[in-house]
């Protein structure tokens, strides 16, 4: 019997082949040749073997006419021929005992206008079995560690000897991140194209049992099996691995997009932003983040908590920091405590102001004992990093040597006091890639933008986080949809706290319920949005008001439905449950009522949430201060809506529940209760 184990390690060892190869052999037209031209540009010591039916020699390089003239085992293959010889290609390479290959074509499933290429991609898988291959429609690997790589293009990388793997659904995308200059070392670009059979839960495993490689970078246009995902996420965090990732598909149109280039599901982006935060990964939505969290988590593996103190010789830059600093949700501007200041004031100027963000103004701007005084008792503070702001002259702007004073200052400290340190730029376009590389062989990560590079911090602070286990909870659509009378009575059954009514048919049942409550709420029973047809009517207490409403409300419907009217309310919510099928069941909760949609105040909560995670989530709401009573008013019960989101996890957890979309709205969270007015659910 073949386990788990015995499957990664025979997988473990066809990567190796496929990723460090001792023989290529390369396939195709103009687009191979490339390939053979970065193998001798980048000084690959293996062996060569052009496959051409005509030529004899390829860029000086024997050519052979079948893969069987090939005189030892292939371990690896560009194949750069089209869609339907592609197939032929994998099954003989399959049957020669090759180690693996890059499936350069496109026209696969990514091509949704075309009716064979879903089937051309099941042959695909079906002709490799257990070889592993990279795409199809992607342009193959780069090992800077070992000099080995299938490209057909351009590349801005160099050899390293350690440094950050980055995956990459786009080949293009793949191209621009190696041509950055920011000094980051980056030790393996691997494409995965349609992810068809490599997938990145399985890279990310062989990525992460490397030592030379620091951190691994993810650049994701669609997810696939999410388990897989989240467990090999887990399994490169324990090998002390931070993960960092960036994910299109924010707006409808990337979504689409996304659909089309590369076959995958793109999941709701908010909810996989929030399962990516949830399970330990530094998620970020620009490359220029992605660049920079790697290079911070390339570095410094971990930020220990989440308080950073930002320097400058400006007030502007200050202000900045400040901005960019509130825009964070988990990064927090440490308060310097008396002692601190204590200790930094014989150090700067008497008219320097001690205060986070810190300006120290230019009195001491050149002189590098001075600074060096200054930073290091800054770094003495108990901030997890701190982020020094400072743009480089150009070259034929004068002299630099006083920027170079400050950099080695910065440095110095840094390295007395054992501190997490970066220097940012407030704009890209001031620092070059010879001082950025100067800036990072001093173990200083350079940042460009102040906003971007603090929203890096924000990203490394999330990746640092202990690694989590995610558990997906498949769902089975039924199609049927209870409204609300039986949503109610379902979460009743389950022990949610619900509004008290009945359904009536006639306007002497409604008058008979009126007699025994001395105010009630009517709705109709039939409509999903009722404020839309005036289908709820608020505090009657008297027969006149009843009898408009029951006129009005049997003209939707059947039925109408009275409940209590509920007093002491401090807000409205909604509490949402979705079925995602990339990430699963999650929950959202947010600011409810008839403005919900326009308000756009929402936090997703997932299923491994921890009662901490969840009120740390529930403080990011706009409606949060109200909750908990905004300028001397009542406060809600905040108790009672986390008893609430906990029910509901517990709920969706079960076994047999199938549950597949929920809306309470509103739930009516009171001074004394909470309490669930209206809800929706579907099977």
């Amino acid at each position: 019997m073949i386990t788990l184990y015995d499957r990664e390690l025979s997988m473990s060892f066809a990567y190796h082949r496929l990723f460090h190869p001792k023989s290529i052999a390369i396939l195709g037209g103009h687009w191979a040749q490339a390939v053979i031209e970065t193998l001798q540009n980048i000084k690959y010591s293996g062996n060569i073997y052009p496959i051409h039916p005509h030529k004899k020699d390829i860029h000086g390089i024997k050519c052979y006419q079948y893969l069987k003239d090939v005189p030892e085992k292939i371990d690896a293959c560009f194949i750069g021929v089209n869609r339907y010889k592609t197939i032929d290609i994998i099954t003989e390479l399959r049957q020669l005992d090759a180690g693996g290959a890059v499936c350069f074509a496109s026209g696969f499933r990514e091509a949704s206008d075309d009716a064979d290429s879903a089937n051309l991609q099941d042959d695909l898988i079906r002709a490799a079995g257990d070889m592993p291959f990279l795409g199809p429609n992607c342009y193959g690997f780069l090992n800077y560690l070992d000099n080995a790589a299938i490209w057909p293009d351009c590349h801005g990388g160099h050899h390293c000897q350690n440094g950050v793997a980055i995956i990459s659904q786009s080949s293009n995308i793949a191209i621009n991140v190696t041509m950055q200059k920011r000094g980051l070392n980056i030790a393996m670009m691997i494409c995965t194209g349609n992810q068809a059979q490599t997938d990145f839960a399985s890279l990310i495993r062989y990525l992460a049992d490397d030592d030379r490689i620091t951190a691994i970078g993810i650049y994701s246009e669609g997810l696939g099996n999410i388990q897989n995902f989240a467990d090999s996420v887990f399994y490169a965090k324990e090998k002390n691995k931070p993960v960092v990732m960036m994910k299109t598909g924010q707006s409808q149109k990337s979504q689409a997009i996304t659909i089309t280039h590369t076959a995958s599901l793109a999941g709701e982006y908010q909810a996989i932003k929030a399962l990516c935060q949830a399970i330990g990964i530094g998620f970020v939505d620009n490359l220029s983040t992605f660049i920079d969290t790697l290079h911070l988590a390339h570095h410094f593996k971990k930020l220990p908590h989440h308080h950073l103190v930002t320097m400058s010789c400006s007030g502007g830059e200050a202000a900045l920091c400040a901005d960019a600093i509130a825009a964070c949700d988990d990064i927090i501007a440490y308060e310097f405590t008396t002692d601190d200041i204590a200790r930094i004031r014989p150090t700067v100027n008497p008219l320097v102001h001690i205060d986070n963000p810190f300006d120290y103004h230019t009195f001491d701007w050149g002189d590098y004992d001075r600074l060096y005084q200054i930073f290091l008792t800054v770094m003495q503070s108990q901030q997890a990093i701190s982020a020094l702001i400072l743009d480089f002259p150009t070259k034929d702007s004068g002299d630099d040597i006083a920027w170079e004073i400050v950099v080695n200052a910065w440095a110095d400290a840094s390295k007395k006091t054992q501190h997490q340190a970066v220097i940012i730029t407030s704009l890209c376009d001031n620092i070059n890639h010879q001082q950025a590389m100067i800036i990072a062989e001093k173990n200083i990560v350079p940042l460009i933008h102040i906003k971007e590079g603090i929203a890096a911090i924000e990203a490394f602070y999330h990746a640092s986080q202990p690694a989590r286990q995610y558990t997906y909870h498949q769902r089975v659509c039924q199609h049927i949809t209870l409204r609300e009378y039986d949503a109610k009575n379902y979460l009743r059954n389950a022990g949610f706290p619900v509004t008290q009514g009945s359904l009536c048919t006639s306007l002497e049942d409604c008058i008979k319920y009126l007699t025994n409550n001395k105010k009630i709420v009517m709705k109709t029973t039939t409509q999903h949005h009722k404020s839309d047809v005036k289908g709820v009517w608020l505090n009657i207490d008297d027969t006149i008001t009843l009898q408009q409403a029951y006129t009005h409300l049997i003209s939707l419907g059947d039925e109408i439905l009275c409940e209590e009217m509920i007093n002491n309310i401090v807000a409205e919510m909604i509490v949402g449950i979705h079925y995602d099928t990339v990430i699963g069941c999650y929950i959202m909760v947010g600011a409810g009522g008839i403005y919900s949609e326009i308000l756009q105040d929402t936090v997703i909560i997932l299923m491994n949430d921890t009662s901490d995670n969840i009120m740390q989530k529930l403080t990011t709401l706009k409606i949060y201060p109200i909750l908990q009573g905004y300028r001397n008013q009542d406060a809600g019960n905040i108790g009672g809506l986390l008893d609430i989101i906990i029910k509901m996890q517990y709920l969706l957890c079960q076994a047999d529940n199938m549950i597949i979309g929920m809306d309470i709205n509103p739930l009516l969270i009171c001074t004394d209760r909470v309490i669930i007015a209206d809800a929706l659910i579907n099977l």
